[in-house]
């Protein structure tokens, strides 16, 4: 049977306090009882100094008020023999030979007796061993209700240090059952300050190793199957937007001139969108370091976008609080923006809401995606930023996972908040690139 760690700390622990309450509390009680006999030793020869000094005669009257004083029996003898006594004669005989100035409490019977000489007489305290027993265990009682309520207290300061001692490896313990069942995602809180907090963040520096290894092999995968995809799309591309150009140029009726200068620009941005795909093969690189209008770019994603939302039956909507401009790569933020109007417009219904803002927030710009869809269920949360994790049907994950390694490279932020109202991605850009 295994024992936990707990047990092995805690139960030594009892152990070794139990022991040493015990010999303490022995050593206590058997000091305890010697002082019940020396108070009543001390006790018997003061009367006996007394009564010698003060030459009263020991008649039947004096033996009485003796007793009554020492609470024992009293036997006076005199050269060895009885010449009163409170006993009977029976008890009285067996008194006097058990008296003996030199062995104090020496045993007679059902009594305890000290002789105390003064000369050549002897007078005898001869107390009951019952009572005399009581005294010592009314004594030592106090002394055994205190040690007792003093090892509950050191049996429940004992769990307590135990279960505090213990609660960093129960901490690490849980959280290496977490990475073995696949979730990498959540660190170990410790806050010792020692060994075991060192540990953690080790713990911690190795599951996020492990992440990074996990999202470069995923994005590995991703840029082997984009580079594919891309190569066989370049070619086809480039041939539609060749003789787009060439329609658009020999056009005359300006309307149809306008819609060939469309079809252009979205064949460059899809080119451009294959071009980004073919750059997903390859390690990314730092962003470029330009000026960028955040309002400007919203606005110009909103309205890309405004067709395919009134399609939808849901209101798009862009509004700027004065988020301020930044130095960053605008080409970035745009394709950020992008995934994420096409995230929300797929999970909102008809006669939703979809709204972009920009702000300002502690002196850098946030752009908040929000939505009023059905929210992102708890079990996908975990691993919404991962590349082939996606929970709808035909999708790759590959858009917030994109949208979070840009954010990444331009040393951003990204949250989401979701419930049953809605979600809003909120991602917060620096003023200035590192």
């Amino acid at each position: 049977m295994k024992k936990s760690l707990t047990a092995r700390i805690v139960v030594p622990f009892l152990l070794l306090s139990g022991a040493a309450y015990a010999l303490i509390v022995w050593s206590a009680a058997t000091a305890a009882r010697r002082a019940v006999e020396e108070r009543a030793l001390q006790q018997a020869r003061e009367i006996s100094r007394l009564l010698a000094r003060s030459g009263f005669l020991l008649n039947a009257g004096m033996l009485g008020h003796v007793k009554s004083a020492a609470d024992a029996d009293i036997v006076d003898l005199s050269f060895g023999a009885p010449r009163g006594s409170t006993l009977s004669r029976e008890d009285t005989e067996r008194v006097a030979r058990a008296a003996d100035p030199q062995r104090p409490f020496a045993e007679a019977g059902k009594y305890r007796v000290v002789a105390i000489r003064e000369g050549e007489t002897s007078l005898v305290f001869a107390w009951e061993a019952g009572k005399l027993e009581a005294a010592k265990a009314a004594a030592t009682r106090p002394l055994l209700m205190l040690a007792s309520g003093s090892f509950l207290c050191v049996l429940a300061l004992g769990v307590l240090i135990g279960r505090a001692m213990l609660r960093p490896v129960r901490a690490l313990l849980a959280g290496a059952e977490r990475v073995a069942a696949g979730d990498e995602t959540r660190d170990v809180v410790v806050t010792s300050g020692d060994e075991l907090q060192r540990l953690a963040e080790a713990f911690n520096r190795m599951q996020a190793a492990i992440r990074r290894h996990r999202e470069d092999e995923r994005w590995a995968a991703a840029g082997r199957v984009a580079a594919g995809v891309a190569h066989d799309l370049r070619n086809p591309l480039t041939g539609v937007l060749m003789m787009a150009q060439m329609l658009e140029r020999d056009e005359a009726d300006a309307g149809k001139r306008e819609t060939l200068g469309r079809i252009v620009a979205e064949v460059k941005r899809l080119d451009k969108a294959v071009a980004d795909l073919m750059a997903m093969a390859a390690p990314p690189g730092p962003p470029r370091r330009e000026p960028v209008d955040l309002a400007a770019i919203a606005r110009e994603s909103v309205e890309h976008f405004r067709a395919q939302a009134g399609h939808r039956g849901v209101a798009l909507e862009v509004r700027d609080e004065g988020a301020p401009g930044f130095s960053g790569d605008a080409s970035h933020v745009r394709r950020i923006l992008d995934n994420l109007v096409a995230n929300a417009l797929e999970a909102t219904p008809a006669k939703g809401r979809v709204g972009v803002v920009t702000v300002p927030r502690d002196g850098r710009a946030e752009l908040r995606v929000e939505d009023t869809g059905g929210g992102i269920p708890e079990a996908v949360r975990a691993k919404l930023f991962e590349a082939f994790a996606s929970d709808r049907p035909g999708g790759t994950g590959l858009g917030l996972a994109t949208v979070k390694r840009l954010v990444d490279e331009m040393n951003g932020e990204i949250a989401v908040d979701s419930g049953s109202g809605g979600t809003t991605v909120r991602v917060v850009f620096p003023v200035n690139l590192p």
